[in-house]
Order: C-alpha cells, then sequence, then structure tokens
C-alpha cells in the first residue's frame, strides 16, 4: 500500500493491468503451466498486484478507461439480464460514425459490434434504415501501446459487409491536399521500397489504393529549381543538432517562402517542427536553436512535466502534503529549492523525513561535507517555516513565499529561461485554479498536478506562437507543418524488448506473459514493433507540407545500418545517401534513385561555423550556486521586497499599450544584436520577434518605428563603442538586498558589458523621455553588478533615442 500511495493509481494503470489480466485475479499464461519457481512467483506477484489494484480502485470507487470499457462490453454480453436496456440502446441510435478506426482496440470494436448486430436482422416498418460509416488509415495505426490493434480494419470490413451483402462497403480516399506533389511523390517511392514480407497479419503494406496517385515528377524533384527534401547529418547529436539550428536560421533569414490559405507568405518560427521518434536528445535541438536566437517550443509530453523547474515544484507540493514520507522528503532535497548532492542523500538515507524535520536530528554528526552540511542546516529552518505556514497561508501564497526564500528565480538561469519562466507561471497559476474553486490542501493541489500528468496535459500547454515546435511523432499525428525535421532518425524509442513483457493477445484474445527473450511470444512482439515503426515513420514523414528533413547522427556508416530507428527501414541507397551527406564529403545535394527509376535531390546542410552565436560569459565564481548559496532567506521576514522598473516598461504604465510594445520590441532587436545597416533584414526580424499574432492595430506602422529607434540608437557612436568593448550579457535578472531600511529590490538589466578589463557596465535603453527615476534606476544596477563583480567596480550608462537620427 505504501508503494501504490507513493507511485499513484496512475503508475499502475500504466502497466495496462485492468485490460490485460482477468478481473477474477487469475492470469492465462501456457508457459507458467509447469514453470519453474522464480516464475511462478512472478506470477503469485502479479495476481497480488491485479487484486491490490482493484481493491483500491473499489475502495475509492472509480473506474479506469480499460475498466469502463471492459464494464460496459460485459453488460451488453449478458443478453437476458441487460437485454430491455440493449434493445433501448439499439434502436436508440441509427447512425453510428467512427473516425480515426485505425487506433481502436479490441474492447472498443466489441463495444461497436454489441451496438450495431441487430441491424443484420431486417428492418421493422417503421425503422429508419441504420448505417455505419468508419474511417480510417491502416497505414497510420501508431498506437499500440494503448491496445490499437491494426488488423481490426479488416475484421470492420468483413462485419460491415456482412450487414448489407451483395453491396461494396469499403471506399479508398487517395487525393492529398496537403503536402506538394514532390513530397507525395517521395512518400509513395519510400512507401513501396519499405513494404514488409513479414508474414504476420500486422505487417505494413503500400498497395496501389495507398498510393497517392497523378504525381509526375521531374528528375531530382525540385520545386522551382530548389529541392524540397534535406539531410542535416553529423558524425555527433551536437553536430547534427547544429547543422538542423543552421537550416533553421537560414530559413528564417533568405526570405523562403512557403504556402497557407492566404497564399505564399515567408516562414515564421512557428511554421517548423521538429520530430523525434522518442523523447531523448532534445535538449541538443533545443540549446543549438536558443544559441542562434531562436525561440523553441517543447509540445506536449515533451515537455511541461518533464521540465526540471516543473518536476522542483511538483516535489515541493507532494512533500508539503506528506512530510513524513522519505521518498517526498529525497526529491524535495534533490530539487533545485535546496540541491542537496547524491552523497550526501545516500548518507542520510533511509531517514530523510526525520533529518528535515526531526529537532533531535544532528546535522553536525551526519557526516556531511561543509556545503551539504550547510544547505541542510537552512532547508531546516525553511521547513519548519513552511510547514508551520501551510495550515495558516494559501497554497499559492505560501508557494510565492518559498519561490522569494530560496531565490529560485536564479535557478532558472540558462538558455531555457524564457520556457522555464513560462513554465513556472504556469505552474502558479494551476495552483490558483485549484484554490480558487474552494478550499484547497497541499494533498489536494499534488493529486491534482498528479491526475493532470497521468491524463490530457492540454490542460498545461504554454503557448507555443513564435516558437520553433519540438514534439514526438505520436503527438504530431493530426497535425501539419510546412517544414519538418524528423530528427535522430538512427535511434530507436527503447526497442530493446525487455526481459519480461506482457503481450496483450495470443490468437485466444487472453494475455501471456514472455519472460525469456528468445520465446515465441517475444519474436512476434517484435515483429509488431518492427511494423508499427514503418507505420510510425510514414506518418512523420506525410506531416510535411512543402519541405521536408532527415538527420541522424553517423559516426561512420555501419553505425547507422545497425541502428534501430527509422534509418534500417528506409531503402539501403537512401541510407547510404545519408552517409554521403555528411559534412567532411563533398557537394551541396546529395540524390537518391527509387526503384522505378524517380530521383530526388536533397539540399545538403551543414553547421555553419560562422553562424552568429550567441556566447554567455561565465558569471563570476561568488555568485555560482554550487560555490557560494546566496538566499534570501539570509534576510529578516519583516523586510518588504520592491520590483525595480526596467527599460521594458520605462513609460511607467502611463503610455498606450502600443508605446510599451514598441519598448519591447527595440529591447528584443538589441538582444538579437541584429545589424543595423540592413534595414530589409531588420524589418524582417522585426516581424519575426514581434510574433505571427499581434493585437496592434497597425502592426506594419509598429514594426516601422521599431525598426527607426533602433536603427537611431544602434548608430550613436557612444552606444556602438559601449556594446563593443567587452563581451554583452543581455536582459539580465537580478535580486539585490539594500540596507537602510532593508528591503529586496528586484530588476532586469537590459545589457551587461563585461570588459576583458576594468569595470562592468550596465547598460540601459529607453525609448522614452528621460525622467528622473531613471538615475535612481540605474543606481541600483551599479549596486548589484558592484556585489557580483566585487573586484572590478561597476558603471552605468543611459541611452535614450534621438529623433531625427534615423539614417538612410
Amino acid at each position: 500500500s505504501a508503494i501504490l500511495d507513493e507511485v499513484g493509481v496512475s503508475g499502475i494503470r500504466a502497466v495496462g493491468m485492468s485490460s490485460t489480466l482477468r478481473r477474477d485475479g487469475s492470469y492465462h499464461n501456457r508457459s507458467f503451466i509447469h514453470a519453474p519457481a522464480p516464475r511462478r512467483g512472478l506470477l503469485a506477484m502479479l495476481e497480488e498486484a491485479v487484486r491490490q489494484f482493484e481493491r483500491l480502485m473499489t475502495e475509492h470507487a472509480v473506474l479506469d478507461f480499460p475498466a469502463m470499457l471492459d464494464r460496459a462490453v460485459k453488460l451488453l454480453r449478458r443478453q437476458e439480464e441487460f437485454a430491455r436496456s440493449r434493445l433501448k440502446l439499439q434502436s436508440r441510435y441509427h447512425h453510428l460514425l467512427v473516425d480515426e478506426f485505425q487506433d481502436t482496440s479490441q474492447a472498443q470494436w466489441d463495444l461497436i459490434t454489441l451496438l450495431t448486430e441487430a441491424w443484420a436482422e431486417g428492418e421493422g416498418a417503421e425503422d429508419t434504415a441504420p448505417s455505419i460509416f468508419i474511417v480510417g488509415d491502416r497505414k497510420q495505426s501508431i498506437y499500440r501501446f494503448r491496445y490499437a490493434e491494426v488488423t481490426l480494419m479488416d475484421v470492420a470490413a468483413e462485419f460491415i459487409g456482412a450487414l448489407r451483402p451483395g453491396l461494396q462497403v469499403r471506399r479508398a480516399i487517395q487525393q492529398s491536399f496537403r503536402s506538394v506533389p514532390e513530397l507525395l511523390g517521395f512518400v509513395n517511392a519510400v512507401s513501396d521500397e519499405m513494404r514488409s514480407d513479414a508474414t504476420i497479419p500486422e505487417r505494413f503494406e503500400y498497395r496501389d489504393i495507398d498510393r497517392f496517385p497523378g504525381v509526375s515528377l521531374q528528375p531530382g524533384a525540385r520545386r522551382d529549381g530548389a529541392p524540397v527534401l534535406g539531410m542535416a547529418v553529423g558524425s555527433s547529436i551536437t553536430e547534427a543538432a547544429n547543422a538542423v539550428a543552421t537550416e533553421v536560421q537560414r530559413l528564417l533569414t533568405s526570405g523562403t517562402v512557403v504556402r497557407d490559405r492566404r497564399g505564399a507568405r515567408p516562414i515564421q518560427p512557428d511554421d517548423i517542427a521538429i520530430l523525434f521518434r522518442s523523447r531523448a536528445g532534445h535538449r541538443y535541438y533545443e540549446d543549438a536553436l536558443d544559441a542562434r536566437g531562436i525561440r523553441t517550443y517543447v509540445y506536449k509530453g515533451l515537455g511541461f512535466f518533464d521540465a526540471p523547474e516543473v518536476q522542483d515544484l511538483q516535489a515541493l507540493l507532494r512533500y508539503l502534503a506528506r512530510p513524513e514520507s522519505n521518498l517526498r522528503a529525497a526529491a524535495l532535497l534533490r530539487s533545485r529549492l535546496i540541491r542537496l548532492s547524491d552523497p550526501a542523500l545516500n548518507a542520510l538515507a533511509p531517514g530523510l523525513a526525520e533529518a528535515l524535520r526531526s529537532p533531535a536530528f544532528d546535522v553536525a554528526g551526519a557526516g556531511l561535507g561543509d556545503m551539504d552540511r550547510a544547505l541542510l542546516t537552512r532547508a531546516r529552518e525553511d521547513v519548519a517555516r513552511w510547514l508551520g505556514a501551510a495550515d495558516r497561508v494559501a497554497p499559492a501564497e505560501l508557494v510565492d513565499r518559498i519561490l522569494e526564500d530560496t531565490a529560485y528565480a536564479y535557478e532558472l538561469r540558462g538558455p531555457r529561461l524564457a520556457q522555464a519562466r513560462e513554465n513556472v507561471k504556469k505552474v502558479r497559476a494551476l495552483i490558483r485554479r485549484v484554490q480558487n474553486r474552494g478550499y484547497a490542501t497541499f494533498a489536494r493541489i499534488a493529486d491534482y498536478f498528479r491526475r493532470l500528468q497521468a491524463g490530457e496535459e492540454a490542460n498545461a500547454v504554454v503557448a507555443a506562437r513564435g516558437c520553433v515546435q519540438l514534439m514526438t511523432v505520436h503527438s504530431a499525428k493530426g497535425l501539419e507543418f510546412p517544414i519538418v525535421f524528423l530528427v535522430r532518425m538512427h535511434a530507436g524509442a527503447g526497442d530493446r524488448t525487455p526481459a519480461i513483457s506482457v503481450v496483450p493477445k495470443d490468437g485466444d484474445g487472453l494475455a501471456d506473459v514472455a519472460i525469456a527473450m528468445a520465446s515465441p511470444s517475444a519474436s512476434v512482439e517484435r515483429a509488431r514493433d518492427r511494423e508499427e515503426s514503418r507505420r510510425l515513420l510514414y506518418v512523420a514523414m506525410t506531416r510535411a507540407r512543402d519541405r521536408l528533413y532527415f538527420s541522424a547522427e553517423i559516426p561512420d556508416e555501419k553505425k547507422l545500418e545497425r541502428s534501430n530507428g527509422f534509418a534500417k527501414l528506409l531503402p539501403g541507397a537512401l541510407r547510404r545517401a545519408m552517409v554521403a551527406a555528411l559534412p567532411d564529403h563533398a557537394g551541396d545535394e546529395v540524390e537518391w534513385t527509387a526503384r522505378d527509376g524517380q530521383s530526388f535531390a536533397f539540399g545538403v546542410c551543414r553547421p555553419d561555423p560562422n553562424a552568429p552565436v550567441l556566447t554567455r560569459a561565465p558569471l563570476p565564481a561568488a555568485a555560482l550556486v554550487d560555490d557560494a548559496p546566496v538566499r534570501s532567506r539570509d534576510v529578516p521576514r519583516s523586510t518588504a521586497s520592491d520590483e525595480v522598473t526596467t527599460g521594458h516598461v520605462e513609460l511607467s504604465g502611463a503610455g498606450p499599450a502600443s508605446d510599451r510594445v514598441l519598448g519591447t520590441l527595440v529591447h528584443r532587436l538589441f538582444q538579437a544584436n541584429v545589424d543595423a545597416a540592413d534595414r530589409d533584414a531588420l524589418t524582417t526580424w522585426a516581424w519575426r520577434l514581434l510574433g505571427q499574432e499581434t493585437d496592434e492595430t497597425d502592426p506594419a506602422a509598429l514594426v516601422a518605428r521599431a525598426v527607426d529607434m533602433y536603427r537611431s540608437m544602434r548608430q550613436q557612436p557612444d552606444l556602438s563603442a559601449a556594446l563593443t568593448s567587452g563581451h554583452v550579457l543581455y536582459e539580465v535578472p537580478f535580486s539585490l538586498r539594500l540596507t537602510g531600511p532593508e528591503r529586496i529590490v528586484r530588476g532586469q538589466i537590459d545589457a551587461v558589458v563585461v570588459p576583458s578589463a576594468g569595470p562592468v557596465v550596465a547598460v540601459e535603453f529607453k525609448t522614452g523621455r528621460p525622467e528622473p527615476s531613471h538615475d535612481a534606476q540605474v543606481a541600483i544596477y551599479r549596486q548589484a553588478l558592484a556585489a557580483l563583480w566585487p573586484d572590478r567596480g561597476a558603471e552605468s550608462r543611459i541611452f535614450y533615442f534621438q529623433a531625427g537620427n534615423q539614417g538612410p
């Protein structure tokens, strides 16, 4: 029961026990009949897990989704006891439409057949002619982990044919209006050559009715003289990610257009999707794009609940709900709210909850290092204060206090700063949502987050406007993008078969447990996985409208041949073309000729060593948490906390909203370090930074004003000299404790120039008129920089917009 409480019901439900094991607790498996003792022990453990799971669900009076299906099917099958209700259901519904049928499970199909089987018995005098309409694509069945069975497409066709004998019940929709003909021809060629020769019913097929018809292409399949296909490969994940990022940057800055309902238009960041087979490695692509000033958004399951800041806050909420739990105490201690090291956790285990809460615990005698001992001492003081306030302070307010106590904003520094801030804001908003519904405890809030994480993450999605989107192929199902990069094609998705696997169906409708890797059940399961990988690759390729890129890490050609990912499913000649696209090979294009003689040209994307990369100078050692933890908990609780107004809102909120947007846009142009001499490129950047959607009534005029302001300010000799006198850090957040009346101030400096020697300079850009408060503002900036660089000294400069200095 303790384990069930820690992992939650969702942890058990993810195993799928309720749909693969019998409800009476028994388990069907021939291999266990004369199995040795370890296998019989495993069977006993599984049976006990099912009983505990059923007991837990009964106690809470809930059903999971497989259990609801199972219960509904059983009720409909009980003809004698449930006949009246079943007849009512059958008479109530005369027309049934099932979309995305390829994602249907056996239990769902059983439910459909039980509701429609009476239709074959004829019609009464007053009956409405019933109809059943099923829409699906066998090639897009990619949800086996949700028990979807691709073979049900043929079963359904046979069933519907029996309802109306002699009629043609199957139609094929082959025309695609999504992708350009060149991409459709490429999908035809690749799919035709990756047809499976497996003998299992789930094999991937590409028949005449599956092909996109009427595709006639010139040699190379170019469009407007340029390839619609590309290769962005490298010998390492860093090199491949940089090749992708360089090509994304080229697309965004070269004026390349894409199609939409309004016609051709320049590419925006959210026109681009980077698709992964699995979650592994996406951070490399985030970092490579961020280094070029390109915003990213990690879609759904790849991002929100897996983000470090969200995990930190969940660890906090779970601990405050059950502080006596050693597991939850460990998660909190290891989070960035406290940052205790792994050796320290091992030294304190298993009594981690006692180490945080017990007044009698001897911190000095726990055998910790100096840093860990100091962190634990402070954490014990904080936890005592937090738990004391948990029953007296609203959860949202207490979480805000804790974020302030721990100076957590400092932990968000780095290339993911913008998205991390949005994630923290979203967590705080979700806490307030629960709190606003009525009585809220930390236990209820932690449970709410657990339910969100177990279900659809749409409840916790951060807006992706103006961002390149990163997502898994499964998440991209049903979506389309003008530009698609299919990356890490050499890598599988954890496709190493586990030592113990549950095979949902072995021919008689009952589950089988396969233990040995060489067992027949395990071999069949691996074959089914390979066939679904082919369908998954088909889904990935058909997400693209205008351009499609393949990317992989290829240390050597043999490594690609041995891969377990999408690359192994490609024709051999196409894999060799990927190897030929490595950066150390010559040529701007590679070509693949399909079996039918049609050739396809791929543009080769290489990492540009001269691409502008936003490097970040290291902070001084005194500011690093690992070397000198700086916590605002050192400040007495009676002190006040103020927010310093920064250049983003230097108009003090008095001006119109468009003026504030104008100031923000100018600051973003400085942060992007755009060349002021090229007005056309500058305008393109301004539109991109403004975003595809805006509330401004005249965005074109706003962009023109921002461009003029930026050019005027950038061409000021003093400002130009200041920004070239050292390494520049933009949008630098800080927290500073002031003496006098003691208080904490927080703010963000527009730019910090760190020269090789001499004082560090705070640079403030002002698009509004001079105000007396500006001098006081930069004085605080100087104090903050002096605290960070005590041996260098600090200066500050304010630069205002000068009308009439826009230049030609």
